[in-house]
């Protein structure tokens, strides 16, 4: 049977996922860690794992400031549509982070 191709919500999650694994190990954080700082219990981090698309604003925001996620990776994340060109989806990606950080800043003051 043919593989189904991912949609771009699919691969989001993915990305995601694959993200916070990347970040736990560079920062030798385990997902105990995670959950301390988000406020949750351990099944909850991992049934947001299983399904990345119940993860709440908040607990975005705390990974792309945390583990240092890249404009085109929180683009991707997020779905942007694919039809746009690297600059305008470097564009837009650097918009949306840029307004996560000011808000962040504006939560933190």
């Amino acid at each position: 049977m043919p593989k189904r191709k991912l949609t771009p919500n699919e691969k989001g999650d993915q990305l995601l996922v694959g993200l916070i694994e990347k970040g736990l190990a560079m920062r030798g954080e385990k997902y105990t860690d995670v959950c301390v700082a988000l406020g949750f219990q351990h099944p909850t981090y991992y049934r947001r794992l299983k399904n990345p698309q119940d993860f709440t604003l908040r607990e975005l925001r705390y990974f792309v400031q945390a583990y240092h996620f890249t404009m085109p990776e929180v683009a991707c994340i997020l779905a942007m549509p694919e039809q746009l060109s690297d600059g305008a989806l470097d564009k837009a990606a650097r918009s949306l982070v840029l307004a996560l950080k000011n808000e962040l800043l504006e939560v933190s003051a």
